[in-house]
């Protein structure tokens, strides 16, 4: 999940896309604006969630089997 996090990052594409967009005529500058605005805020917000996903996991501590001495003593 948290790889998937890292790399959904977009900007760089959706600046290229708009960029050949807008040269063409297809897309006005308002919604170039908006859609790099977007494209800026999930290279913001989603590493920053991937890396608060991997603080709110506790590591399991692995299982020991106990030592003689601390091992019950029989009765």
């Amino acid at each position: 999940m948290r790889v998937a996090l890292y790399g959904s990052t977009g900007l760089p594409i959706i600046v290229a896309v708009t960029s050949v967009a807008v040269a063409n005529g297809q897309m006005s500058q308002a919604n170039t604006s908006l859609l790099v605005a977007g494209g800026t805020l999930t290279v913001l917000l989603l590493p920053m969630t991937a890396t608060l996903l991997d603080h709110s996991v506790p590591a399991e501590e692995p299982a020991v089997a106990p030592t003689t001495a601390e091992a019950p003593e029989p009765p």
